[in-house]
């Protein structure tokens, strides 16, 4: 996997992502400083093709959105299979914090 030199700007996300490519897959990474600005950016997509309401993007491969507290990914790729791991592993999130005695 690749970290890729120049982020991305997309005009319904308020801040700059980076990108991650492998050979089948590229990985947009958007970092927010809370999860409360993550939530105005990503709960008004539509899921299903990652997008505004009323504008249709036209991704390169299929997409994916996935969101775990501040951060949303999207997803491109060919491989079902390997879009769907990727999602389940940066859909689990961190670790809950330890329980204070």
């Amino acid at each position: 996997m690749t970290r890729r030199d120049k982020g991305i700007k997309h005009d319904f996300m308020s801040v700059e992502g980076v990108v991650w490519e492998t050979s089948r897959a590229e990985i947009q990474v958007f970092l927010y400083p809370s999860e409360a600005e993550r939530k105005t950016d990503t709960d008004m997509l539509d899921t299903v093709f990652v997008s505004p309401p009323g504008k249709r993007i036209m991704w390169r491969w299929p997409a994916q959105l996935v969101t775990s507290q501040n951060m949303a990914v999207i997803i491109l790729s060919l491989n079902g299979r390997q879009a769907e791991r990727i999602a389940l592993a940066l859909g689990a999130g961190l670790p809950a914090a330890p329980a204070k005695p």
